[in-house]
């Protein structure tokens, strides 16, 4: 079975959850932004780890000339274009209420 076929399988159906690998995160747990500013990447070739993606849009934010990516979990790539289709079509407010509906809001000042 092919990855796209395995990860659709495991939206439809979560109760096949396969434990070689973790959940996705659906956002960073760390200050992505301080991380790249300290790191200084603009037009610089980057590696960085896929995981929830926003290490990736941050380096391009930043400029980096060249963004690859790793990650042990393989679902972690549709994932990237998952929410790389939400930032591209979706307005800042609706980008909000679609990651951030209730109820797994937390706090939509995240991106303030």
């Amino acid at each position: 079975m092919d990855t796209l076929t395995e990860a659709l399988i495991l939206i439809e159906y979560p109760e096949t959850y396969n434990p070689r690998f973790s959940s996705v995160y659906m956002f960073s747990t760390e200050n992505t932004k301080a991380v790249v500013k300290g790191l200084k990447v603009e037009n610089k070739k980057v590696l960085t780890v896929s995981s929830s993606a926003d290490h990736i849009f941050e380096m391009l934010l930043n400029e980096a000339s060249y963004v690859d990516t790793y990650d042990i979990n393989y679902f972690t790539k549709y994932y990237f274009y998952f929410k790389e289709a939400a930032i591209r079509s979706l307005t800042y407010e609706e980008f909000i209420d679609f990651f951030f509906a209730k109820p797994f809001s937390f706090n939509s000042k995240v991106f303030s």
